[in-house]
């Protein structure tokens, strides 16, 4: 019997359980954003958040414009699932079909520019399978209470406590 190679064998098999262990740790820390790509990050002042979004297109400006789109239609219509102030949790707009062409008239003349006080490309471009788009990650500071505020005064949302 040869207890060279059996202590070698024990040796790669033991060294491979525990990298597979830390691998599986290590995997289960790392923060998975949404699909979407949008993530909270934190709140600098009250009403005041900072969040990080994923942008695709062609060229930068059409990709900054995608990441801001895909921001606001998350805090819009779904909320920031994780967000640990319930506020954010939930979505503006409770019912997406109720405010006819708000949606589109907000995204279209961009009406959502003036909530955006700061943005910040984040990552490296990377390149799409499909055509020659690209994708970036991009960190926005959004005035929360200023965008709930510009929806009571359009009648998209009531007022709190009416």
């Amino acid at each position: 019997m040869n207890f060279g190679r059996l202590n070698f064998k024990k040796t790669i098999h033991n060294s491979l359980t525990w990298l597979m262990i830390l691998a599986t740790i290590l995997s289960g820390c790392k923060r998975t954003p949404l699909s979407t790509g949008v993530v909270l990050l934190s709140e600098n002042a009250p009403g005041v958040i900072v969040i990080e979004a994923l942008g695709s297109g062609i060229g930068m400006p059409s990709i900054e414009q995608n990441a801001k789109q895909n921001a606001f239609d998350i805090l819009l219509f779904q909320g920031l699932s994780s967000a640990s102030v319930s506020a954010y949790r939930l979505p503006l707009v409770s019912n997406q079909n109720s405010i006819g062409n708000f949606t589109n008239d907000f995204f279209t003349n961009k009406k959502y520019e003036p909530f955006v006080s700061q943005i910040t490309q984040v990552s490296k471009p990377r390149r799409l399978n499909s055509e020659n788009k690209l994708s970036l990650r991009f960190r926005m500071t959004i005035n929360y209470d200023a965008l709930r505020r510009y929806l009571e005064n359009q009648n998209i949302i009531r007022k709190f406590g009416y």
